[in-house]
Order: structure tokens, then C-alpha cells, then sequence
């Protein structure tokens, strides 16, 4: 009964992909702690461009009008925020980010028609480059790289135009579980690091 429910796992094509895209930040968080009082500040991001591949990896499969599916995806992307952010608590200060995530997610979807919509959850690394500037001064006054872990849920659709070659666009979530605290004049100053919203069209061919 459960193998008639389950059904035959079926092989298929692994699949390799690059995509690109745009990716919106959620608003920066600032805090300024003072003893018991803290002072906080979200300030808007802009847009940036998003690059990146990837490798999905098929599970399982049942055959069947629609076809469900289960996929392993290994995906890394890079994007930057080109233009520095200015905050009220730092006064003359401005901040740059780039991020740059490795992420593992189980996908699932289902296959008709050609048309696969999908889902899927998982986890990384995020590596995330960023600089403090002096604005009257002109200097850069703290640089770091931070390593951070990142949670992932992407979702979209894929479209079938030959037999192994796929179009897909999607979005994905990204958020990274840390913050950074600058060293230099700003004590008691915290930064928790922008979560990255991924917008992307992907070409995959399979093989």
C-alpha cells in the first residue's frame, strides 16, 4: 500500500544553472546602547545586482500527470550595495555592504505541463564585507568582513523549453543572524546585518 502511495523513484537529470537578477536589502538596523536606554534607528537600503550558480541534485521523483519532486540545490551569489548609507547616530559616518552567501536547500515542486513550481528551505554561510567612512574626513575608519550564518527560503517556478534546457525566475530570502560593532570613536554602537531579498531569472540545463 505505502509503495503504491509512494510510487517508483525515478532518475533524473542533475542540473547545472547560472542566474542573475536584482537584490533589495531590508532597512538597516543602528543601536546605540547607554546603560539601560537604547536608541535605535532603522535607515532604508537601496537595490543592487545579483549574480550567481548553481548545482541541483534530484532526490526523488514519481512519474505521474503531475509530477512531484524533491531536489538538493547547492547555490552561491554575490551582490553589493554600491551606495553608502548615512545615520543619525553616527552623525558624520556612512556604512557599505556586500554580501556573498553559500546556501544548501532541499526543493520541492511539482512538474505539468512543463511548468515546475517549487519551494524550498535551507542554510549557509553569508560572507559580508562592509566599511565605516568618516564623511568630513574623507577616511575609511573601521573594516571588516564578517562570516555569518544565513537562512534561506526561495521560491518561483521553472519552464520546461526543451528537454533539458529550463527558464525559471524566483525570489529568495535570505536572513543573515548576526550583527557587527564598530571599533573606532563609536562605543556602544551596534549594526545588525540587512536581511537580502533576491530577485532572479535563472537559466538551467540539465545532463
Amino acid at each position: 500500500m505505502a509503495a503504491a502511495l509512494l510510487g517508483p523513484a525515478v532518475v533524473a537529470a542533475v542540473g547545472l544553472y547560472v542566474d542573475g537578477g536584482v537584490v533589495a536589502f531590508r532597512a538597516l538596523e543602528v543601536r546605540f546602547e547607554a546603560g539601560p536606554v537604547v536608541f535605535k534607528e532603522c535607515e532604508p537600503l537601496g537595490t543592487s545586482w545579483w549574480a550567481g550558480g548553481g548545482l541541483a541534485v534530484p532526490l526523488w521523483r514519481y512519474e505521474a500527470e503531475a509530477t512531484p519532486y524533491l531536489e538538493a540545490v547547492t547555490a552561491a551569489g554575490y551582490g553589493a550595495l554600491r551606495e553608502p548609507v548615512e545615520h543619525c547616530l553616527y552623525r558624520n559616518y556612512e556604512l557599505s555592504f556586500a554580501v556573498a552567501a553559500l546556501r544548501e536547500y532541499a526543493a520541492f515542486g511539482v512538474e505539468v505541463d512543463g511548468w515546475r513550481p517549487y519551494v524550498g528551505f535551507g542554510g549557509g554561510l553569508a560572507v559580508v564585507p562592509w566599511e565605516a567612512y568618516h564623511t568630513e574626513e574623507k577616511i575609511v575608519v573601521d573594516s571588516r568582513t564578517e562570516v555569518k550564518p544565513v537562512l534561506s527560503l526561495p521560491f518561483g517556478f521553472e519552464y520546461r523549453l526543451a528537454d533539458r534546457l529550463l527558464l525559471a525566475a524566483g525570489v529568495e530570502y535570505l536572513t543573515i543572524m548576526g550583527k557587527v560593532k564598530l571599533t573606532y570613536e563609536i562605543e556602544g554602537v551596534k549594526t545588525m546585518l540587512p536581511d537580502p531579498f533576491i530577485f532572479s531569472a535563472r537559466l538551467r540545463w540539465d545532463f
